[in-house]
């Protein structure tokens, strides 16, 4: 097989992202103010809004992305020896994207190590749970926020950490198969639904024995031209990729707008290689589109959101599925009278992606409707999961389509 080959289309060109982050981070900044803000971000709460951009800076920042993604890669191709799916691919640029505003290293690994015991225990091979390995980290702020967050002793703050960590890694694969009846496949970001569940929980512990978590809101748009042109980059590499593979691919990619995205579908073993390349170019350029037309500004919480977005082009989420929904945020966003400066509300607009199957199965309004809810009802979820849910997006979103769908479906009935 050649490298080309390889990379390109085998590997969904995850090795190239690598070294571009790895890369980037070392010339955008010095070795000691990379490091230092590196410890920063390892230090950091992180529930949302952590912007790492604020906490470390760019250089950090860049690093620890590209860390995680090596490290989850190594784990999907070396040791468990998995190709590269729409899933995976969905699952790793997530972890790119939320690099930018809560995981970390440091923050990830309880998890891994409870999902890891959680297979054993039920003697299932760990390649069965690689999405959980993948998503489940939607709840790393709960780590951090155990270790740097409460004022506790720092041995006893790792201790509790650790052992919810790995607790919460022990319990996402089970909850997260249950939840998927929930929504009836129609919240492409299912994991975050289970994950917002198990937040919830912690955080009415946390209350009731006196601790009231506060969300934070610490962002920086000061990196926004350069994030706005990594953006660019990485949709034209894309672009660039699928015709390098097939420079006939356009002519196939049209059959991926006819899916309605419903989980679970796989544009990369449905479809193949270089059409599930140019969706997500597509939806990258889309995104920074977006960005042009209301003059948003790029912090690391937009960024990993757009990012994300484009993973999940790869995992049920297209340009005519997606626009409906994206619209219905816009529009109550508008009519809120709140500006595109609101990194909160900027981060909805970019995941209502997970909502797309609704219009891809019931059409053009209830996509609208989907996103005019996807508004509102995300703002009231950051509450009361207390910022300790990455996904709270794919929380909000889990509600919406198990009231939408039933809704929906009598009125088809009676029609």
């Amino acid at each position: 097989m050649q490298v080309k080959d390889l990379v390109l289309r085998k590997r969904m060109l995850i090795p190239i992202l690598i070294v571009i982050f790895f890369c980037l981070s070392f010339v955008v900044d010095s070795p000691r103010n990379l490091w230092n803000g590196y410890v920063n971000i390892l230090k950091s709460e992180s529930i949302l809004v952590t912007d790492y951009l604020a906490i470390g800076g760019l250089g950090a920042t860049l690093f620890n992305v590209a860390t995680i993604l090596l490290f989850n890669y190594l784990i999907i191709i070396h040791l468990m020896k998995l190709k590269i799916t729409g899933p995976i691919f969905a699952g790793l640029l997530s972890i790119i994207g939320f690099s930018f505003f809560g995981k970390n290293i440091f923050n990830t690994i309880p998890i891994y190590l409870g999902i890891f015991i959680y297979a054993k225990a039920v003697k299932t091979p760990q390649r069965n749970f690689i999405l959980s390995y993948l998503f489940a980290t939607g709840l790393s702020p709960v780590v951090s926020y155990f270790y740097f967050g409460i004022d506790i002793p720092i041995a006893l703050a790792i201790f509790l950490g650790t052992v919810i960590g790995v607790f919460v890694g022990f319990i996402v694969p089970s909850l997260a198969a249950h939840t998927i009846k929930f929504s009836q496949g129609y919240n492409i970001l299912n994991t975050g639904f289970a994950l917002g569940v198990i937040s919830v929980m912690i955080t009415s512990i946390l209350n009731t024995i006196g601790i009231q978590i506060e969300v934070n809101d610490i962002t920086t748009d000061k990196y926004h031209n350069f994030l706005l042109g990594l953006l660019i980059l990485i949709s034209c590499l894309y672009l660039i990729s699928s015709f390098i593979i097939d420079n006939k691919a356009i002519y196939r990619y049209k059959k991926i707008l006819h899916k309605s995205g419903r989980l679970v579908t796989d544009f990369i073993r449905d479809n193949d290689h270089a059409p599930t390349q140019i969706n997500i170019a597509l939806m990258g350029f889309l995104c920074v589109l977006l960005v042009i037309i209301f003059d948003i500004k790029i912090t690391g919480p937009v960024f990993g959101s757009i990012i994300a977005c484009m993973g999940f082009s790869a995992y049920g989420a297209h340009i005519k599925n997606t626009t409906p929904v994206i619209l219905g945020v816009i529009l109550m966003t508008l009519f809120s009278n709140v500006n595109f400066d609101n990194t909160r509300y900027v981060v909805t607009l970019f995941f209502s992606f997970g909502l797309a199957p609704i219009a891809g199965r019931y059409g053009f309004f209830a996509g609208l409707l989907s996103g005019v809810c996807c508004t509102f009802i995300s703002r009231t979820t950051v509450g009361f999961q207390g910022g300790l849910c990455l996904y709270n997006t794919g929380f909000s979103a889990g509600f919406i389509a198990a009231i939408i769908i039933p809704v929906i479906e009598s009125f088809r009935k009676e029609i």
